[in-house]
C-alpha cells in the first residue's frame, strides 16, 4: 500500500488499500475459475465463481483487509502446483505466510500437489524445495518483529489483545456471546468439509479447507469467522459441486446469500461491526 501510494504521487493510503483489495479480488476470481476448470469444466467454474461472489461475507474482499490477497494467493498457488509451475507456487506460499496468520497452511496442499504423481501416488520431487519460501518470509517477519518489538513471535502474541487464546477446537461453538450468524457460518463451513471428506474430494483441497476451518476454532472465539471463511477457496469449489445438480438449492443459496450480503454491507455502512 505504501509503495503504490508513492508511485501514485502520495495518494491516500486508504484508497490505495481499496484499489489493491479489489485488484486482488479480480485476480482471485480469475484463478478460482482456472482452478475449477481443471476439475470439472466451464459450468462448474462459473458456479464456483457465483458461489464466491454471493457469499454473505464477500464484502470483506473489497475493503482494506487481507482477505482478497489471501484468496488470490491460495488459488494461484494451487493452480500453479497442479500445472507443474513449482516456482510461482512456492513464491505465492511465501507471500501467503506473511499475508495473514494462517497463510503458512497453504504450503500443505501445495506440497501435496507438487509431490503427487500422475498416478495419484506421493513421491519426493526436488521441485518441492520451492516451499522453503514460506520459511524464509516467516524468518524475515520474525526478524522484523524482533527489531521493532523485541519479540520474534509478536504476530502470535498480539492475538491475545483480541481475546484469542488456545482452546479445544469445538469450545467456541458453546459460547453464545455473539449473534447466531457466527455459529451458522461456522457450522456451514464444517458441514461442507465433512461432505467433501465423505465424497472423497481432492486431498489438497481438504488439507487447506479443513485446516483453515479448524485453526480459528482453536482461538477460543468465533469472531472473524465470516471473513476467514471467505478466503477459504476450496469451500466454494465444494459448494459448487454440491449445488450443481440441485437447482432449487442453488437458487436459494444465491438469493439468500445476496440478501444477507446486502444487509451486512448496509449495517457496516451505518457504522455497525463488519462481522
Amino acid at each position: 500500500m505504501r509503495g503504490l501510494s508513492i508511485l501514485l504521487g502520495g495518494a491516500d493510503l486508504f484508497y490505495v488499500g481499496i484499489l489493491i483489495a479489489n485488484a486482488m479480488l479480480v485476480l482471485g476470481v480469475i484463478y478460482l475459475r482456472k482452478l475449477a476448470r481443471l476439475d470439472e469444466g466451464e459450468p462448474h467454474a462459473d458456479l464456483a465463481m457465483a458461489c464466491l461472489l454471493a457469499y454473505p461475507g464477500s464484502h470483506f474482499f473489497s475493503c482494506v483487509y487481507p482477505e482478497s490477497t489471501a484468496l488470490f494467493l491460495a488459488v494461484f498457488a494451487l493452480y500453479c502446483a497442479r500445472v507443474g509451475l513449482a516456482a510461482p507456487a512456492g513464491l505465492a506460499c511465501g507471500l501467503a505466510a506473511v499475508t495473514r496468520s494462517s497463510g503458512a497452511l497453504l504450503a500443505l496442499p501445495v506440497l501435496w500437489e507438487l509431490c503427487r504423481s500422475e498416478e495419484g501416488r506421493l513421491r519426493w520431487r526436488w521441485r518441492a524445495l520451492w516451499l522453503i519460501c514460506p520459511a524464509v518470509t516467516l524468518a524475515g517477519l520474525m526478524a522484523l518483529d524482533w527489531q521493532i518489538y523485541e519479540d520474534p513471535i509478536y504476530f502470535a502474541h498480539v492475538q491475545a489483545g483480541w481475546g484469542r487464546r488456545p482452546s479445544f477446537p469445538l469450545e467456541p461453538l458453546f459460547r453464545f456471546d455473539l449473534s447466531p450468524d457466527y455459529h451458522l457460518f461456522t457450522l456451514g463451513a464444517l458441514a461442507l468439509v465433512i461432505w467433501a471428506v465423505v465424497r472423497r474430494r481432492r486431498t489438497s483441497y481438504l488439507l487447506l479447507s479443513g485446516s483453515a476451518v479448524l485453526l480459528p476454532l482453536t482461538t477460543g472465539m468465533l469472531r472473524g469467522i465470516h471473513r476467514y471463511m471467505g478466503s477459504n477457496a476450496p469451500l466454494f469449489l465444494f459448494l459448487s459441486q454440491l449445488l450443481r445438480d440441485r437447482p432449487r438449492w442453488r437458487y436459494a443459496y444465491l438469493g439468500v446469500g445476496l440478501l444477507v450480503l446486502a444487509g451486512f454491507s448496509y449495517s457496516w455502512g451505518r457504522g455497525g461491526h463488519p462481522n
